[in-house]
């Protein structure tokens, strides 16, 4: 018995590679005219679908910057074991961010999206145009989405409080805590528990986010008048 090959549209091809670029669970870097791989401190960036290194000053990375050498960079993915991304191009070097880190892009010239079988079947390599994997819609991609998920739960909980707590007129040392799940460019819905019991609202934006600045302006404005 034969087992169909799934079939995918260009735009969700280049939907999910965006994804495993904004959220990666690991990456590696082959440079030309170096013989191992880089795959250790990368400081991984997602500008806007053009892969950016963070690196200390004399590294190897920004050697081969300088040298504009040519690159192969593999991401895995941390939504899904069995995707990845390899992406080709050009490394070049523009500046140091406050920190004194130089800053490394890796101008993209071809994208391939990696799809291993769940049957054990052939990996497929999916193509994707650097237009297409570049264009500025995909900057809330599910993989940014989720990411942006993980860093409100991680390390906005005194935000995340107060805002139950104004809306609900609970005190915020009776919140245990809070928990954002569902996160998308139309709303987001999030549970939390307190002295009478668990509780779980969904709050639907005014408008849709087009871009991750508007994203944080709708989250912050509604988070309150949501639950009101």
């Amino acid at each position: 018995m034969s087992t169909a090959t799934p079939s995918y549209e260009p735009a969700e091809i280049a939907a999910e590679a965006r994804s495993i670029l904004s959220c990666p669970a690991g990456a590696s870097l082959v440079v030309q005219g170096v013989e191992d791989a880089i795959d250790d401190d990368l400081g991984l960036i997602d500008d806007n679908g053009t892969p950016v290194f963070l690196t200390m000053a004399g590294s190897l990375l920004e050697r081969a910057a300088l040298s504009n050498s040519s690159a192969l960079l593999r991401v895995s993915s941390s939504l899904n074991a069995d995707r990845a991304i390899v992406v080709a191009g050009q490394l070049t070097t523009h500046h140091r961010d406050r920190a004194g880190r130089v800053v490394v892009e890796l101008r993209v010239a071809m994208v391939s999206l990696v799809d291993r079988r769940e049957d054990g079947g052939t990996t497929r390599h999916l193509h994707v145009s650097a237009d297409e994997f570049t264009r500025p819609e995909l900057r809330l991609n599910r993989g940014y989405l989720h990411r942006s998920l993980a860093h409100a739960n991680e390390c906005h909980q005194d935000e995340l409080r107060s805002a139950v707590s104004m809306a609900t007129g609970t005190r915020p040392h009776a919140i245990a805590g809070v928990h954002l799940f569902d996160l998308t460019t139309d709303g987001v819905s999030l549970s939390w528990v307190d002295a009478t019991g668990a509780h779980q609202r969904t709050v639907a934006f005014d408008r849709a986010a087009d871009t991750p600045e508007e994203l944080a302006e709708l989250l912050s404005r509604h988070l309150h008048a949501g639950l009101c």
